[in-house]
């Protein structure tokens, strides 16, 4: 099942991009494990926007 959320945050496409490639194509819990460990200011917002669109 695919889901769709946006969020509008003030950081930069190209940084967000990094962080976004490193969890594509994995399974959600792999993606929030990986975010967890990621230091990195857009994983933060990552990990929220895919908790919220899992819930």
């Amino acid at each position: 099942m695919e889901a769709i959320s946006k969020m509008d945050i003030r950081q930069s496409a190209k940084k967000v991009r990094h962080v976004l490639d490193e969890v594509k194509n994995s399974k959600v819990n792999e993606a929030l494990t990986k975010l967890n460990f990621t230091n990195k200011k857009a994983a933060k917002f990552i990990h929220k926007t895919i908790s919220s669109a899992v819930s």
